[in-house]
């Protein structure tokens, strides 16, 4: 049996592949990137929202609370509809009880590839821009 947990957690480990990506553009506005063609446009949207630098201190902090054993972890909570015209994506901790919510990004399509990254403000129940929340944080 414990051959077989053994066997079960090597090839889990090595199974899993990850290939590093490339940064995407950052646009006139801190908040708004482009994606090209060829690229998958969750991986730039993940990517962009992993290098905000409130992610970045979030993992830091994660990191050091966790003995460098917790990380961040972001979560496609859903994509573009009719009904809804941007990619919601948490960022939070990921255990084995349940997902940690830091925070809520919106990430809208503004044309010509151009994506924008709002943090959803769950006080006051609306998406605002990065600079306005960054603001906000001061205060």
């Amino acid at each position: 049996m414990k051959a077989l947990i053994i066997l079960y957690i090597f090839t889990s480990i090595f199974s899993c592949e990850y290939e590093s990506k490339p940064l995407p553009s950052i646009g006139t506005s801190q908040n708004v990137f482009t994606t090209d063609n060829g690229t998958q446009k969750e991986d730039k949207i993940l990517d962009a929202v992993r290098k905000l630098p409130e992610v970045i201190e979030r993992e830091k902090y994660l990191d050091s609370l966790t003995n460098h054993k917790g990380h961040v972890a972001l979560m496609v909570e859903s994509k573009p509809s009719k009904l809804q015209p941007y990619y919601w994506i948490k960022v939070g901790y990921d255990n084995e009880l349940r997902f940690e919510t830091y925070f809520n990004f919106y990430i809208y399509n503004v044309g010509n590839g151009n994506l924008e990254i709002k943090y959803y403000d769950v006080v006051i129940g609306k998406a605002i821009t990065l600079k306005e929340w960054r603001k906000r944080k001061k205060n």
